[in-house]
């Protein structure tokens, strides 16, 4: 949702080599799909292990472990996936694959070594890892491309534009009149 959203004008602010835009673009994008990601993981642990027991009719205990680890898989794929939007917008997505079925191939041969030693937990770790291997090529490489650097960046995740504060974006709710023509 988010990715498909910013696409095409981070395509348009890189054709035009509006670097600032397209930095404040990938920020935006990424913020918003970490908050989206965030809020789904707080929504799983709340309910994900009731929703598990009563989904499969108790057959299925919920292991929280098992899901805290999942669910930061969760998060990993949305920053690398939404920073990898530049690379596709871009048309600079080539390495981007071959990194994508290097981690896969990767994940593969550790879940069947890693499942065989520690169960469901080293299935999920090597998720984990391919995750990671992805965050550590494509983030760096969208940073590159919007010529923005990793501190910038990351302060840049705690920061939103007062516009969007939420007294801002009541005061424009309320300024605005929907169906009321003069």
């Amino acid at each position: 949702m988010v990715n498909n959203t910013f696409e095409p004008e981070m395509s348009i602010a890189f054709g035009a080599g509006n670097y600032e835009l397209t930095r404040t673009l990938l920020r935006r994008a990424c913020q918003l799909a970490l908050i989206v990601a965030l809020v789904l993981v707080l929504v799983m642990l709340s309910f994900g292990p009731w929703f598990l027991v009563h989904w499969t009719g108790g057959h299925v205990p919920p292991s929280r472990p098992l899901l805290s680890i999942l669910l930061v898989i969760v998060v990993l794929y949305a920053l690398w996936s939404t920073c990898g939007t530049l690379m596709t917008s871009t048309n600079q997505h080539q390495r981007l694959a071959t990194y994508y079925i290097l981690g896969t191939s990767v994940a593969c041969v550790l879940c069947y070594v890693l499942a065989g030693a520690y169960g469901l937990y080293g299935a999920a770790a090597s998720l984990l890892i391919s995750e990671i291997v992805m965050n550590l090529y494509v983030v760096p490489a969208c940073l590159r491309i919007a010529r923005d650097t990793l501190p910038a960046f990351l302060a840049s995740m705690l920061h939103y534009p007062p516009s969007l504060r939420p007294a801002s974006l009541l005061a424009r709710i309320r300024r605005s009149r929907p169906g009321f023509e003069s």
